[in-house]
C-alpha cells in the first residue's frame, strides 16, 4: 500500500465520499465506529474515558466517538479546546448530536484554570490530526503536558496531536501509549525518533475507495502480504534441483565460516536448488551444502552454473577481499548481493560504487550505509536520499533496521512491514542476504527478490519469537521459520 501524505488523504476522503455517494459525516461516523468498537471489544475493562477534542475534523471523530461509547453505556467526559463557533463543519453536525444527547459530559476548555484533572482509564487525543502544519503553543500546549503526564492509557486518533505525518516535528507533542491510523499508516510512524510519541500502532480500515481510483499515486510504499503474495508460484511437479538454482555465498573467511554457512542454508531452505559456499577449516553441519576456495571463485562463476552471488557473510576486510570485488564486479554480471565485509571494503574503496553491476542489492545497517554514502540530519530525509543513491548507481539499497527501507532505481521506496527487535541477533544480516539470493537463483527479478526476501526474513523472525515465547533470538532460529514463513506468504499454510 502506499503512504499517503496528508493532502493525498484528504483528496482521498472527498473522492470516497463521491464514489460512495454519502456525506463526510458519515464517512466520520464510520471511521469513529471503528475506534468504539475496538475499545469495547477489545478492551473490555475500559469503562471511563475522557476525550479531549480540537474543533477541526480530529475533533470531530472525537465526538462521534463520544456519543457511540456512551450509547454502549461507558462513563465519558469531553473537552473541547477551541471555538466550537469557528469549527470545521462535520464537527458543529457532531457537537450538536452530543449536546443534544447528552449535554451533561462537555466541558469547554477556555483557560489554563479550567483544564481539569485527566486521570481515567482511557484517555483520548483528538486535539488535532493531519491538517496541523505548526508547533502548537498556547493552551492546546498546556493541556497535552497535562495529558503526558495523566495516569491513563492514552489513545490517539489517526495521529498523536502535535506530530508532523509527513516532516520533523516538535514538542508538545502527546506520548500515546497507542495510535490508531485510518486506513494507511503515516510516514513519522516509521522512524525511531517518533516511537516514543505514537507507541503501538495499528490501521483500522474505513472503507477509502482504492488509490489508484482515486488517481493517487506516491513514491512511498509500506509493504504487506498483499504485495507479496503474487511473486510466488508452487513448485511443477516435473521440476529439479536444476530448475531452481545455484547461489554462491563468497565469505566465511577464518574465525567466521559460521556467517557462510547461515547465508547458504538460508538460500537453501528459501528454495534454491544448489548452495555452495566459500568457507575454510569448516565443520560439515549441512551436507547438503557444496564448498570451494577463495582462489576458485572466478573460475567457479565464470562455469556459468552459478546463478545468484551473495558476497560479504564473514569475509573479513583484507586486501584480498578488495581483489575478489574488483574481480567479480569485472566478470559477473548476473544478480548479486552484496552485504557485510564487503560493504565495508567498498566504503574505503569508493571507486568500487562506480563498478558495481546494475540492479545489485546493497544490504546495509545504519552504520554501513553511513560509511557508504555519508550521514543526514534527521530521518525524513532518508528515502529521498535513498532513491538518489539507487538511481545514480543503478542499484537496490536495503537499509537494514525497523521497518527496513528498499529504495529502487525506479524511484520507488518500500517500508516493511514484518519483523522485531529478536531479530538484533549475530547473523541476522547474513540470513537475509541468503534468503534473497536463493530467490535470485530461483529467478526472481532484483526488485522482488530484495521486497521478497526483506518480508520473508521478518516474517520468519516473527513466527520465531513467538514459537520462542517472545525471549531473544538467535540468527539459526529465523533460518528454521524459513520454510513456513514463505509456505504462509503464499497461502498453503
Amino acid at each position: 500500500m502506499i503512504i499517503p501524505d496528508a493532502l493525498q488523504i484528504k483528496q482521498l476522503d472527498a473522492a470516497t465520499v463521491v464514489a460512495q455517494n454519502f456525506r463526510s459525516s458519515d464517512l466520520m461516523e464510520r471511521a469513529a465506529k471503528g475506534i468504539t468498537n475496538y475499545l469495547l471489544h477489545d478492551n473490555p475493562h475500559f469503562e471511563f474515558f475522557i476525550i479531549n477534542c480540537g474543533t477541526g475534523n480530529n475533533g470531530g471523530d472525537g465526538l462521534c466517538i463520544a456519543r457511540q461509547l456512551l450509547q454502549a453505556g461507558k462513563n465519558v467526559k469531553v473537552n473541547i479546546c477551541g471555538d466550537v463557533h469557528k469549527s470545521s463543519a462535520d464537527f458543529a453536525l457532531n457537537f450538536q448530536r452530543l449536546q443534544t444527547q447528552f449535554p451533561l459530559v462537555i466541558h469547554i476548555i477556555t483557560n489554563e484554570n479550567s483544564i481539569p484533572s485527566f486521570d481515567c482509564d482511557c484517555l483520548i487525543d483528538c486535539l488535532f490530526g493531519t491538517g496541523l502544519n505548526k508547533p502548537i503553543t498556547g493552551l492546546p500546549a498546556l493541556i497535552i503536558e497535562k495529558m503526558n503526564v495523566a495516569d491513563a492509557i492514552i489513545l490517539a486518533v489517526d495521529i498523536p496531536s502535535g506530530l508532523q505525518s509527513n516532516s520533523a516535528s516538535v514538542e508538545p507533542i502527546v506520548k500515546a501509549d497507542c495510535t490508531i491510523s485510518f486506513e494507511f499508516p503515516k510516514l513519522a510512524f516509521l522512524f525511531p525518533e517518533n516511537a516514543k510519541y505514537v507507541g503501538q500502532w495499528m490501521i483500522q480500515n474505513i472503507g477509502l475507495i482504492d488509490t489508484k481510483s482515486a488517481g493517487l499515486h506516491q513514491h512511498l510504499h509500506f509493504l504487506t502480504a498483499d504485495d507479496i503474495q503474487p511473486l510466488f508460484s508452487e513448485r511443477q511437479i516435473f521440476a529439479h534441483k536444476g530448475s531452481f538454482g545455484h547461489v554462491l555465498t563468497i565469505g566465511g573467511s577464518p574465525g567466521m565460516e559460521g556467517a557462510a554457512a547461515m547465508s547458504g542454508l538460508a538460500a537453501l531452505k528459501t528454495g534454491a536448488g544448489l548452495s555452495t559456499i566459500t568457507a575454510t577449516n569448516l565443520t560439515v553441519e549441512h551436507p547438503e551444502m557444496m564448498y570451494t576456495g577463495f582462489d576458485n571463485i572466478i573460475s567457479t562463476i565464470s562455469s556459468k552454473k552459478i546463478n545468484a552471488v551473495s558476497i560479504g557473510p564473514g569475509l573479513g576486510n583484507t586486501i584480498s577481499t578488495l581483489q575478489i570485488l574488483s574481480e567479480l564486479f569485472q566478470a559477473y554480471r548476473q544478480p548479486i548481493v552484496v552485504d557485510a565485509d564487503a560493504l565495508n571494503c567498498i566504503s574505503e574503496h569508493p571507486e568500487l560504487l562506480n563498478k558495481i553491476p546494475p540492479n545489485a542489492i546493497l544490504t546495509p545497517h545504519p552504520k554501513e550505509f553511513e560509511r557508504l554514502f555519508g550521514s543526514y540530519q534527521h530521518w525524513f530525509e532518508l528515502p529521498d536520499m535513498m532513491i538518489q543513491l539507487a538511481q545514480k548507481y543503478q542499484v537496490i539499497i536495503l537499509y537494514k533496521r525497523a521497518y527496513t527501507l528498499i529504495a529502487c532505481p525506479d524511484g520507488n521506496v518500500y517500508f516493511n512491514s514484518t519483523g522485531n527487535a529478536g531479530m538484533a541477533t549475530a547473523g541476522s544480516g547474513d540470513v537475509l542476504t541468503g534468503i534473497i539470493s536463493g530467490l535470485l537463483a530461483q529467478g526472481f527479478a532484483p526488485k522482488e527478490a530484495a521486497l521478497a526476501g526483506v518480508y520473508m526474513h521478518g516474517l520468519s523472525g516473527d513466527l520465531a519469537l513467538e514459537n520462542n515465547n517472545n525471549s531473544n533470538l538467535i540468527a539459526t532460529d529465523i533460518i528454521h521459520q524459513i520454510p513456513l514463513a514463505k509456505a504462509i506468504i503464499m497461502g498453503t499454510e
